[in-house]
C-alpha cells in the first residue's frame, strides 16, 4: 500500500553492527503431492501485462507520438492528450483488458484492503497511456508508465520466480519468529503496484514486484526472505489479534494499534533483514532520532488529551508518505552530491523510513541483540505491549534522544 514499511545496533556498540542471524535453516519437510498449492499466484501481473501489450497492440507508432507531445506545450498538447484518451475509452478491447485486470482477485481485495485508491482512479490511469503518466493517489501511474518495453523482462522474472520459490521453505524462514504451533501456508499473490508495498489482507499475503527505478533485468529471484516476511503477518496476526484490549478512552486503541502495528513490522522484518542502502538509511541516526521525537510527542499529545482523534489518524498516514519522503530527501542530501539529490530520491522511495517500518525494526531488532534471540521476539508477539519498555534497557543511559518517554511505558503497565 499503499501499502508492500531500522536495523542500528545498539548504542553501546558502534553504528552499522551486522544482522547476526536473519533466518534458520528450512527444515526438510514432507512435500505433499499438491506442489501447485505451494506457488504463488500471478494471475494479476499476468493480466497487468497483457494490457500493457494490448495498449501497445492498439497505439501503433506511440512512441513517435510521445516525442510530438514532448515538443509540443500548452494547449495543443492538453487537445491531443484528450483525443487520445477518448479514443482509448472507446476501444472495446483495451476497456476488456483493463476490466479483467481490475477483476483478478488480487485486485479485489486490494481494493477492499486499500481506500486511498479506486478502480476508476485505474482506469484513467490506463486510458492515458502510453502517452501520460497522469497524477493519481498513490502515484499509482508511474510504475505502469514505466513498464511499457519492460514486459518480457517482468514477464521472465516472473515466471522464475512462480516456479523457484516454494511457499513451504518461506514459511520455515518465518517459523524461526513465531510462537512454535502448527501453521499453514498461506495464499501468496503477486502483484505490481506503486501505491502498496508487499502486504496482507484477509489471511492473505502479497508480494510487490514493483521496486522503483531497478532494472528488472538484476532484480534476484532470490525473493524468499520478502515473501517469508508477508507470511510471517499472517501467521503471527491470529496473536496479536487475541492481544487487542478494549480500553475506556478511544487515545489508548490508537497508542495499542501502534505498538501492534510496530511489533507486527519488527518481528516481520527478522525474515529479510534491510541491506545496502535501506540499511544505511534506516541506520541513520538522524533519521531515527527524528522519528522517535515524532513518535515521543504524538503519544504524549495522545495520553494527555492533546490531540484530537481526526488529528491522530492525518499524523498516523503522514508517517507513511510526507514524513518518511522528506526524511529520505534530508538523508540524500547529506550523503549525494548535490546533483544526484533528486535521482536518489525517485530511485529509493519504495525504501522510505516509514515510522511503522522503521521502529518497529529499530526496536524489535534491539529486543532481540540484533537477531540472536529468537525467543524475545516471540515474547512480542505473544504480548507486543512490552515493546517500549523492553527496548529502553537496552539503551546505554546517554542516549535520551533515543529512548521511550517513560510514562508511555507505564500507560500500560498493566498490559505487561
Amino acid at each position: 500500500m499503499i501499502v508492500t514499511i531500522i536495523c542500528l545496533a545498539m548504542l553501546v556498540t558502534p553504528l552499522g553492527v551486522a544482522f547476526f542471524s536473519s533466518a534458520s535453516e528450512p527444515r526438510e519437510l514432507e512435500v505433499s503431492g499438491e506442489a501447485e498449492s505451494h506457488r504463488m499466484k500471478a494471475e494479476s501481473v499476468r493480466a497487468l501485462l497483457d494490457l500493457i501489450d494490448t495498449i501497445v497492440q492498439q497505439n501503433p507508432g506511440y512512441q513517435h507520438t510521445r516525442r510530438e507531445l514532448e515538443e509540443s506545450s500548452g494547449e495543443l498538447r492538453q487537445q491531443r492528450l484528450t483525443e487520445l484518451y477518448h479514443r482509448n475509452a472507446s476501444d472495446p478491447m483495451q476497456m476488456a483488458k483493463i476490466e479483467a485486470f481490475l477483476q483478478t482477485e488480487a485486485r479485489q481485495i486490494y481494493f477492499r484492503r486499500f481506500s486511498n485508491v479506486t478502480p476508476d482512479h485505474f482506469r484513467r490511469v490506463f486510458l492515458a497511456l502510453p502517452y501520460e503518466r497522469i497524477s493519481a493517489p498513490g502515484d499509482i501511474a508511474t510504475p505502469y508508465f514505466e513498464l511499457f518495453g519492460q514486459t518480457e523482462k517482468l514477464r521472465t522474472l516472473l515466471d522464475k520466480l512462480v516456479e523457484e520459490i516454494d511457499l513451504l521453505r518461506c514459511r520455515d524462514i518465518a517459523l524461526r519468529w513465531l510462537p512454535a504451533a502448527d501453521y499453514p501456508i498461506p495464499e501468496m499473490y503477486l502483484v505490481y503496484d506503486n501505491n502498496a508495498g508487499s502486504f496482507t489482507a484477509e489471511g492473505k499475503a502479497f508480494y510487490n514486484l514493483y521496486a522503483g527505478e531497478a532494472d528488472l533485468e538484476i532484480l534476484s529471484t532470490d525473493a524468499s526472505g520478502v515473501i517469508a516476511h508477508e507470511l510471517h503477518h499472517v501467521l503471527a496476526e491470529p496473536y496479536l489479534k487475541m492481544s487487542r484490549r478494549t480500553h475506556d478512552r478511544w487515545q489508548r486503541d490508537c497508542m495499542a494499534m501502534v505498538i501492534r502495528s510496530m511489533v507486527s513490522e519488527g518481528a516481520a522484518i527478522h525474515c529479510d533483514p534491510p541491506q545496502g542502502f535501506k540499511l544505511a538509511l534506516w541506520e541513520d541516526r538522524d533519521t531515527v532520532v527524528q522519528l522517535m521525537q515524532e513518535l515521543n510527542h504524538t503519544l504524549l499529545a495522545l495520553e494527555n488529551g492533546m490531540c484530537e482523534e481526526s488529528e491522530f489518524w492525518a499524523w498516523y498516514s503522514s508517517t507513511f508518505h510526507e514524513i518518511p519522503r522528506k526524511l529520505l530527501e534530508d538523508y540524500a542530501s547529506r550523503t549525494s552530491g548535490p546533483t544526484e539529490v533528486e535521482k536518489t530520491v525517485r530511485a529509493h522511495l519504495p525504501q522510505r523510513p516509514d515510522l511503522v517500518h522503521t521502529l518497529g525494526w529499530w526496536m524489535v531488532s534491539h529486543v532481540s541483540q540484533h537477531g540472536k534471540d529468537s525467543s524475545a521476539v516471540k515474547a512480542l508477539i505473544l504480548n507486543p505491549y512490552q515493546l517500549f519498555s523492553r527496548y529502553n534497557e537496552t539503551l546505554a543511559a546517554r542516549d535520551d534522544s533515543l529512548r521511550m518517554n517513560p510514562l508511555l511505558i507505564s500507560a500500560f503497565g498493566d498490559e505487561n
